[in-house]
């Protein structure tokens, strides 16, 4: 799987994880570690899309011909 389809796959499971604590956190008498663990998805879910945002951004200069011909991509293989 790529590096790419790894990470929207994690950025949809974080996106479910919230939606489904955001439920738990409607119902009366909600722990406050329900709340807490929502914020803490909300800020994975946001390096997730960073870093899905950097290796598009870096894949795009890998396709133009920009990046070094020796470096490496994110899915490990080098650029012929």
């Amino acid at each position: 799987m790529s590096a790419l389809a790894e990470i929207q796959r994690r950025i949809q499971s974080t996106a479910d994880l919230i939606q489904q604590h955001e439920s738990a956190a409607r119902q009366p008498g909600a722990p406050p570690s329900v709340f807490a663990s929502i914020r803490a998805l909300e800020k994975l879910r946001r390096r997730l899309e960073r870093e899905f945002e950097e290796i598009a951004s870096q894949a795009v200069v890998d396709g133009l011909g920009f990046g070094s011909p020796r470096a490496t991509r994110p899915d490990g293989e080098t650029p012929r």
